[in-house]
């Protein structure tokens, strides 16, 4: 799991949630206003970043994911017919 946001100001924050061999979790830069830091002390660095927080994080910022497609109103699609 990876957020990575880049305020107007120009400053960069990252948070990451992984397992390779084993969960590890990484953060740089400032936590932002809309962060739950509380979460980043949880026990289980699973717990500290997924699904759920990205998307309140994308909410608390005016982006409904579920719903990031509902504007588009022209499109157009293109297939291939000869290779």
């Amino acid at each position: 799991y990876s957020f990575k946001m880049i305020t107007a100001e120009g400053k960069e924050r990252i948070i990451l949630a992984y397992k390779e061999d084993r969960w590890v979790f990484y953060e740089v830069g400032d936590p932002l206003p809309f962060e739950d830091v509380e979460l980043y002390k949880k026990r289980y660095i699973r717990d500290r970043l997924n699904n759920n927080i990205i998307y309140s994080y994308l909410l608390k910022n005016g982006i409904d994911f579920k719903r990031i497609d509902e504007d588009i109103t022209e499109s157009f699609t293109v297939i291939r017919t000869k290779w």
